[in-house]
C-alpha cells in the first residue's frame, strides 16, 4: 500500500512539472513575442497569467494593445485567452473578451458584447493552417456614437499552399446586420430599404504576399480569387464574382462581374453616403439606365462588369470616378 503511495505521489509531481515547464514554455513564447523589436510596431500589455491545471494551459493576456505606425492602425483589447490542452498544443481556442477598440487612420470604432470565440490549429513547424472564428449580439460604435448590431458572424480559414505567396480559402457570413437609421439617411427615407441586412457571405481564395508569422507587422499586398459575394437586403439581391488585390496603402485593383436587382435603391444609398462626387454618380446611374433598357425587359434587374485601377472606377471603357476607401 505504501508503495503504490509513493508511486501516485511520483507521478503527480512528474506531471506538474511536465505541466509547469509547458505552460511556461508557453507563456515564455508569448513574451518573446511581445518583445520582439519591429520599427513599424509596438505590441505591449500589462499582465500575463497561465493557469488551468491539470490538463490545459490557460494563458490570460490583459490589457492588451497593438500600434502599426505604418498603416495608422491601433487595436486594445480588455482580455485575451489562449486555451490549450497540455498535451496537444496544436490546436488552440483563443477568446477575444470586449470592449475591443480599433482606430485605422481617421476611423475609430468600439466593439462590446459576448466574448468573440476562435478555434486555431498549427502545424509541426508553428504555421497556421486552419482558423474559425465566431460571434453574436455584439455592438460596433463608430466615430460618431453609431451603434451597429450585428446577430452573428462567422469567418473561417484554412491554408492551401506553404510555398510564397501563402493561399487560403477563406469564407466570411454575416447574419442581421442591423445598420444605424441615420447612416444611410433611412429616418428620411422608410420606405427605401430598412435598416437591417439580412445576409451577407463573402468566399474567396486569399494570396498573402509577405510573411504571415508576423501578420501584425504585415503591410504587403493580399490578392483575392475565385471571389464571391452575395448580399440580400429587403428587395436588393446582389451577387458579385471577380478578384483584386489590394495594397497596404489602400490601392484596389480588380475586376467585377455585378449582378442585382433593384438597382436604382443601390444607387440612392451611394449618393446618400457621398461614396462617389455628385459628378461620377450621375454617370454611373445614367450609364446603367442605358444598360438596363438595352438588356433587360425588368429595370430593376442588371447585370454588368465594372473593374478598379487603383481605386478608380470603370464601368466598361466608361470612367466613372474614384471610390472612397478609409
Amino acid at each position: 500500500m505504501r508503495l503504490i503511495s509513493y508511486i501516485f505521489c511520483i507521478l503527480i509531481i512528474s506531471w506538474s512539472s511536465y505541466w509547469w515547464i509547458v505552460s511556461q514554455q508557453m507563456e515564455n513564447s508569448i513574451i518573446n513575442w511581445f518583445n520582439r523589436k519591429h520599427l513599424k510596431q509596438d505590441l505591449s500589455f500589462d499582465r500575463i497569467t497561465t493557469t488551468g491545471y491539470p490538463n490545459r494551459a490557460d494563458i490570460s493576456i490583459e490589457k492588451f494593445s497593438y500600434n502599426n505606425f505604418n498603416s495608422h492602425l491601433s487595436i486594445s483589447v480588455e482580455l485575451i485567452q489562449l486555451l490549450s490542452l497540455i498535451y496537444d498544443k496544436s490546436h488552440l481556442i483563443n477568446i477575444v473578451i470586449p470592449p475591443i477598440e480599433i482606430n485605422l487612420k481617421k476611423n475609430q470604432f468600439q466593439i462590446l458584447g459576448p466574448a468573440i470565440k476562435s478555434s486555431l490549429k498549427i502545424d509541426s513547424d508553428d504555421e497556421l493552417i486552419e482558423f474559425v472564428s465566431e460571434g453574436e449580439n455584439l455592438q460596433f460604435i463608430d466615430i460618431e456614437n453609431n451603434i451597429w448590431k450585428l446577430n452573428k458572424f462567422l469567418f473561417a480559414t484554412e491554408k492551401l499552399t506553404l510555398k510564397y505567396p501563402e493561399t487560403f480559402r477563406t469564407h466570411l457570413s454575416i447574419g442581421d446586420l442591423n445598420i444605424p437609421t441615420n447612416y444611410f439617411s433611412l429616418q428620411t427615407k422608410p420606405s427605401q430599404l430598412s435598416n437591417e441586412i439580412k445576409k451577407i457571405t463573402i468566399n474567396s481564395e486569399m494570396q498573402l504576399f509577405g510573411n504571415f508569422k508576423d501578420f501584425l507587422g504585415f503591410n504587403e499586398k493580399i490578392k483575392a480569387t475565385d471571389l464571391h459575394i452575395n448580399v440580400v437586403w429587403d428587395q436588393i439581391d446582389l451577387s458579385v464574382t471577380g478578384d483584386f488585390e489590394l495594397t497596404d496603402n489602400t490601392a484596389l485593383t480588380g475586376s467585377f462581374k455585378v449582378n442585382l436587382n433593384d438597382w436604382q435603391s443601390i444607387l440612392s444609398m451611394i449618393e446618400s453616403r457621398s461614396i462617389l462626387n455628385d459628378r461620377s454618380h450621375k454617370r454611373i446611374n445614367a450609364a446603367l439606365t442605358f444598360l438596363a433598357s438595352q438588356t433587360s425587359s425588368n429595370l430593376k434587374d442588371l447585370t454588368f462588369h465594372i473593374t478598379l485601377e487603383e481605386n478608380v472606377l470603370y464601368l466598361g471603357p466608361l470612367k466613372i470616378g474614384k471610390i472612397k476607401l478609409g
